[in-house]
């Protein structure tokens, strides 16, 4: 009898201890099934908050929430699609001192250049149900945010007058002085200007390159060589100099010059063609951008012995070329890139990277 007693406490024993084992093992597998679910969700946030900056950084706000939803379906978490409600998407601001997201009330708000995503899915437990749960709903945060440029490559060898773009935002001439930094609302004005409301002519070849209103040519590639360098870093070869605000650029010897009708011509008609204006004159058919240097301060001086201080990396629409009588004309309008370049500078992050910074 005892030993018949004995087995059948052993045998209780053993379906005691086999219901924790496996409720444990339960639990290990349901744990290991919750980080696949956070880990798929958060690539649905990801995607998610990628999707609405891109919006923002195309000057498309307004249609952010609604792309965004668009691609919480087309990655799924255990083949299902996760929620994310339009509240779910949030416009706002990025501090990247801080790395602090401020949640903007509008997505027309001038200072928008954040958005963050909360993305969630209801995880339901399996094996651990021996022990009466049933799941936990799991979520996922990100956020995208516009990062400002502090230096840029592949910019021409044009250097313009900052004044230049001030006079324009802020008619009359003289409103805003040098010292001025740009907003985010001067950035969203500029990135509204087209051709022809907003054309302008930029003078190259005068006597006074640093005139309001005219081109001054600078280095941008080192070592510079004259012609073949000015002729290269307009046709599209990309300047080897990282430029950003503060950078002191050293003024052309005016070798170069005499090569803008041609160069231009050329990097015109690989970006989308030109018409013939006359002998001396085309237009640039697709209106190409390009970046040049916007400047604060200079030397006072010509050609060589020039140099001027960059306040922006601005971006210009080339739009016309007009020639003759010592006097080149490059005709177009300020604006802002797509993607990347904008203008750059503390303290205004504005258009440029896109990144996940949460």
């Amino acid at each position: 009898m005892e030993m018949r007693s004995r087995k059948g406490a052993t045998l209780v024993l053993v379906a005691i201890l086999m219901t924790v084992l496996v409720g444990f093992t339960g639990i290990a597998i349901d744990a290991s099934r919750l980080y696949v679910m956070r880990a798929q969700l958060q690539t649905v946030a990801d995607a998610t908050a990628i999707a609405a900056i891109v919006e923002v950084n195309n000057k498309r706000p307004t249609n952010a929430t609604t792309v965004a939803l668009q691609y919480v379906p087309t990655n799924l978490v255990e083949r299902r699609s996760a929620t994310v409600n339009a509240a779910d998407v949030e416009p706002g601001s990025w501090n990247f001192a801080t790395n602090t997201f401020t949640p903007l009330a509008s997505w027309t708000d001038p200072a928008v250049g954040a958005v963050r995503v909360t993305a969630r899915y209801p995880g339901a437990y399996t094996f651990a149900r021996v022990f009466g749960g049933t799941g936990q709903t799991v979520s996922a945060r990100a956020v995208g945010a516009l990062g400002y440029v502090s230096t840029s490559d592949c910019i021409k060898p044009f250097a313009v007058s900052y004044q230049t773009l001030l006079n324009i935002l802020y008619p009359p001439a003289g409103t805003k002085n040098p010292s001025y930094n740009l907003t985010p609302q001067d950035i969203q004005t500029l990135s509204a200007m087209s051709y022809p409301a907003d054309s302008i002519s930029l003078l190259q070849g005068t006597s006074n390159t640093v005139t309001n209103g005219n081109i001054a040519q600078v280095q941008v590639s080192n070592p510079w060589n004259g012609n073949n360098a000015y002729t290269n870093a307009i046709t599209g070869t990309c300047p080897n100099i990282d430029i950003g605000p503060g950078t002191i650029l050293n003024g052309d010897p005016g070798n170069g010059g005499g090569q803008t009708k041609t160069a231009l011509k050329t990097f015109c008609d690989a970006n989308g063609g030109t018409t013939s204006q006359g002998a001396q004159a085309f237009s640039c058919n697709a209106h190409p951008k390009v970046k040049l240097v916007l400047w604060d301060q200079n030397n006072g001086l010509n050609g060589a012995n020039l140099t001027v201080r960059v306040k922006y990396v601005g971006v210009f629409s080339i739009t016309s070329f007009k020639g003759g009588a010592g006097t080149t004309q490059v005709s177009g309008y300020f604006s802002t890139m797509a993607t990347t370049g904008g203008f750059t500078g503390t303290p205004n992050p504005t258009t440029g990277s896109i990144a996940l910074v949460q």
